[in-house]
């Protein structure tokens, strides 16, 4: 296995831990993969992680293990994930597992919370979401604009000549399901009442493709 870096610079159905969506996307050549990093303490605490590099705990470590046999099975040949460690931590898992490259590229990172990083127990509804886009010069936290221009910046470079498995964070995948949902269309308000309403298990695979009709993996 490699390891290199990258510096800064509805339809589905269910099958075992994957998700697949239907998406009509040209510009991308096939499918890739998408899955949440595994548990940390922080998110069994509840607390929000944001960029702080938090690492996986004893559950987490199990849960990106047991998405080894998932890839093998899928033919990952290719693993992304962002620098944050819970999310290299758990790519490593898999990579290392199967012999195959990993990169990080920070463009995947979770959401910079800003000050509210930290935070316990925050009830992330529309209000709150919308308070904390309305201050984001006072408390520091990353607007919608600037993760959906990251978000679109790593999607327009991403190529699907490989199956891919992209290794991410809760917030930001919902950033890139919504995105790729609404063929690159961006409504705010539409946007944060999908984020607020999207639950994304840790450790779950979505998987995403261009084709009208997606084949099973079995």
């Amino acid at each position: 296995m490699s390891h290199r870096s990258i510096g800064e610079g509805g339809l589905y159905v269910e099958f075992s831990k994957i998700t697949f969506y239907n998406v009509i996307m040209l510009r991308f050549a096939d499918t890739f993969y998408l899955v949440r990093h595994g548990q940390t303490d922080k998110n069994r605490e509840g607390e929000v992680q944001g960029w702080s590099n938090v690492p996986l705990n004893s559950i987490g470590m199990a849960q990106a293990a047991a998405l080894i046999p998932i890839a093998k099975e899928i033919g990952i040949t290719y693993v992304i994930t962002s620098d944050l460690s819970r999310a290299e931590k758990t790519g490593w898992f898999i990579a290392d597992g199967l012999g195959i490259e990993i990169v990080q590229d920070w463009r995947l990172r979770e959401c910079d919370f800003g000050n509210y990083t930290g935070a316990k127990d925050m009830l992330f509804n529309q209000e709150t979401v919308k308070k904390i886009q309305a201050e984001t010069k006072t408390n520091k936290a990353e607007s919608i604009d600037d993760v959906f221009g990251r978000v679109k910046s790593f999607l327009d470079d991403l190529k699907c000549d490989s199956k891919t498995l992209i290794v991410s964070h809760g917030a930001t995948m919902r950033f890139i399901m919504y995105y790729m949902e609404n063929n690159g269309r961006i409504d705010k308000n539409a946007f944060i009442q999908y984020a607020c309403t999207t639950h994304i298990p840790n450790a779950q695979i979505f998987a995403f493709t261009t084709r009208q009709k997606f084949e099973m993996v079995r």
